[in-house]
């Protein structure tokens, strides 16, 4: 029933009210916002000025800042939408706001590139600080409108860096006297390196984790169970951390934590969702810089905690617009969150997730889960009628699909108009088992490539050890669906989540990631609301059939599934790793003098120069080349690109290796149907085969999967994606062949060796008979 004429002017009216005073509040402090974490942030249009301030007892703390722009909406009164630069940064703004503001209750400064120098020439600017407000004293209020020399004074201080892993603390030395504070010409506007120092006893030897360059940051010699702490690299904001582990003496976790470096394109996106921009420009916005930018681990952060606050302010801004107008706007954010979700999963994000801890890895992943899931039951919330919306994208796939809940049939997700990769995992619902919303069936079904790595139940190099020493790694091994009907959930623990008890099973069909693991387990995401952490369970759910791809699972409940199987191994102990590490060294050293000394001499030799030496010859070097490069790089694993550059020279050479071989054996046969020696040499032909195909397979397997070349543990191929088959199908053609020569060369022998033994007796009888005549 539609309420009254007057009722409605009089909500028109207070709605009016409201606006009115929201704008006279912006007016009053066009710049200042609350940020939705503990520190604020304020900016100001080119040539204006900026006034930030902290309340009695309070002073400023810089955290950032920057003059320039990241952003093509923020202080564009004209809509100029081209020919600005959107990687405008000053790298002294945080400098000079930090030398005016630091340590004050208030301050006042023009942006301007009076003040800041000009960072890009041709582009209007904006000034942007994030601050917090901490316990101080108050100082008195500063106004800065006049040049700022960017000049700064900062202390220098110098440390002993040890160069051996070993290092003795006499009881006898000196403390050093501090050296007065000297001046740098690039003053840092970072947090300056430190690492605590451990509390030696006279006479105690001390261990250090090496210096090593890691996510392109230089980490310094660090005590062992202490904690590096250094700023992100050039272009980030923020402190990054990497522990010197106390058992293994070596840096824990494989990588270091940037879980606090953000960059600056990143960090701008909660400014502009906090300043009343378009929800849907901002996150499409978000969806294009996740695109085309290589993240970092607080970048990941930043990113899931604005896709959940997007969906607060989309349902502010969409809910005022005309039903056909808010639909569409619906999509097109819908679109934009899968898209970004996509990115964040991407291949080539895997670094950046490994910038992270393992609980950050989880709460992000699960704030990627829960964001999509609430998006798609926001979108079902706003029709009544029978609706079916798909949206694919490399790595997450939404199906909304609304029914009329008097059908009684039985649903299947994927539908047959997802693409074919998302068609190997299935899942069966029947429409009665499920409640209706306005005699309507609303089913949102998300499916996600990649994020299983992120939600792992185990911590790295986690292992349940049985009594007789073998050991075994829980692991996700199926994609992570998820399957839910509107806002039905209840808690089912004091902080847990799940959906409510259908009234028959829902059937999942999960392909398995990996092959060879055992004992599948269908198991449900139960997480904290409040702290997005959350574990693996098994609660309502089993396994209905398996087989080595696949496992069948019945749920009495909807939420966000996947099979768990255990990846089984035997626990080689320290001492035996060692002795086994000493043997292969050794073995390879041995292997790769013998090798010289062979190359060597069939190179020196002229007496040896033909075809078949020369083969012999490149097979030396290839072994040689690949088995130094194993020796030296095989552990390099802290740099990533030289990590990759190794493992991708170890498949070339080891790859040439085996089709050397191949000719060895081609030639051997051709030696053996080939009366006389050919004219021509056919080295030529040799050559190109026996470089020419290695490089053709590795520069395919470097253009397909880049990300294939090292791994977190050793620098070779990848098991992932099958990547290890570009050496192993190679590998098993070159022995086939060879097998086949060698058949083909014992036959041959064979046929020979009779050919021969009948000459001899024809030639016995020819002469037992010339004795007779």
């Amino acid at each position: 029933m539609a309420p009254p004429p007057r009722q409605c002017s009089l909500v028109l009216l207070l709605q009016f009210v409201q606006l009115l005073i929201l704008c006279s509040i912006a007016a009053a402090e066009p710049g200042r916002y609350a940020a939705q974490s503990n520190f604020l942030n304020a900016y100001t249009c080119e040539n204006s000025e900026l006034s930030i301030s902290c309340d009695k007892g309070s002073v400023i703390r810089i955290i950032r800042a920057n003059y320039g722009r990241f952003s093509i909406k923020l202080c564009n009164t004209h809509g100029v939408t081209s020919g600005w630069s959107l990687n405008c940064i000053s790298r002294d703004a945080k400098n000079i706001v930090s030398k005016t503001c630091d340590n004050h209750r208030s301050c006042s400064l023009r942006a301007s590139s009076e003040v800041f120098a000009d960072p890009c020439p041709g582009t209007k600017k904006y000034l942007e600080v994030h601050y917090t407000c901490q316990e101080g004293d108050d100082i008195g209020d500063i106004k800065v409108t006049t040049t700022v020399s960017t000049k700064t004074t900062v202390p220098t201080t110098v440390a002993a860096v040890s160069t051996t892993k070993l290092a003795t603390k006499l009881p006898t030395r000196k403390p050093t006297t501090p050296r007065p504070p000297t001046e740098s010409p690039m003053p840092s506007t970072e947090p300056s390196i430190r690492t605590s120092t451990a509390s030696v006893k006279p006479g105690e030897i001390q261990m250090f984790c090496h210096s090593v360059v890691a996510r392109d940051i230089t980490w310094p010699d660090t005590p062992a169970g202490k904690t590096a702490v250094v700023p992100c690299r050039s272009g980030l904001s923020g402190i990054a951390q990497w522990t010197c582990h106390t058992d293994s003496v070596q840096w824990h976790p494989s990588s270091p934590d940037l879980s606090k470096c953000v960059s600056p394109q990143v960090a701008d996106l909660p400014l502009q969702l906090n300043t009343g921009e378009s929800v849907t420009t901002v996150v499409m916005e978000m969806s294009s810089i996740t695109a085309n930018t290589v993240l970092v681990g607080g970048d990941l952060k930043v990113a899931a905690a604005v896709m959940l606050n997007a969906l607060d302010k989309a349902e502010e801004q969409l809910e005022i617009l005309p039903m056909h107008e808010q639909l569409k706007q619906w999509n097109d954010f819908t679109e934009a969150m899968l898209k970004t979700s996509s990115n964040l999963l991407d291949d080539t994000q895997k670094t950046c997730w490994d910038d992270l801890p393992h609980y950050d890895q989880q709460k992000t992943a699960t704030s990627l889960l829960l964001s999509m899931e609430t998006n798609g039951n926001m979108v079902a919330s706003k029709i009544n009628r029978r609706y079916n919306f798909v949206s694919s994208t490399p790595n997450a796939l939404m199906s909304v699909n609304i029914l009329d809940a008097e059908e009684d049939m039985v649903i299947e997700y994927p539908g047959e108009d997802a693409p074919t990769h998302w068609q190997h995992s299935r899942v069966r619902l029947n429409t009665k088992a499920v409640p209706a919303e306005n005699g309507y069936v609303k089913v949102v079904y998300l499916a996600y490539n990649n994020i299983r790595q992120y939600m792992q139940p185990n911590l790295e190099g986690e292992y349940n050890i049985a009594a007789d020493g073998h050991r075994s790694q829980t692991v996700v091994n199926s994609v992570v669906m998820s399957v839910s009907v509107g806002e039905h959930h209840m808690s089912i623990g004091e902080n847990a989540y799940a959906m409510l008890p259908l009234k028959e099973p829902v059937i999942l069909t999960l392909k398995h990631q990996e092959l060879g693991l055992e004992n599948p387990s269908c198991s449900f995401w139960n997480f904290s609301d409040s702290s997005h952490l959350g574990s693996w369970s098994d609660s309502g759910c089993s396994v209905v059939s398996t087989n080595d791809s696949h496992t069948v699972c019945s749920c009495n409940h909807l939420t966000n599934f996947a099979v768990l199987m255990d990846i089984h191994g035997t626990e080689i102990s320290e001492v035996h790793a060692f002795i086994l590490d000493v043997v292969t060294y050794i073995g390879c050293i041995i292997s790769i003098g013998c090798l010289l000394i062979c190359f060597v001499s069939f190179c020196l030799f002229r007496g040896l120069q033909n075809d078949r030496n020369t083969i012999h010859k490149n097979l030396c070097l290839c072994l040689l080349l690949a088995e130094l490069l194993f020796v030296i790089g095989i552990d390099q694993i802290s740099n990533k690109i030289l990590c990759g550059v190794i493992a991708g020279l170890m498949h070339f050479f080891f790859l040439g290796a085996f089709a050397w071989m191949f000719l060895e054996g081609l030639q051997l046969y051709i030696m053996l149907v080939e009366v006389f020696e050919a004219e021509r040499s056919r080295c030529a032909y040799y050559y190109t085969a026996g470089y020419g195909i290695p490089a053709i397979i590795v520069a395919v397997s470097a253009a397909v999967y880049p990300q294939g070349y090292g791994t977190d543990e050793y620098c070779w191929l990848t098991t992932e994606n099958y990547f290890l088959l570009a050496f192993v199908v190679p590998v098993g053609v070159v022995i086939l062949a060879n097998t086949a020569f060698l058949a083909l060369a014992i036959y041959m022998m064979r046929k020979h060796a009779g050919a021969i033994a009948s000459a001899r007796n024809h030639d016995r009888a020819s002469a037992k008979l010339s004795t007779v005549k």
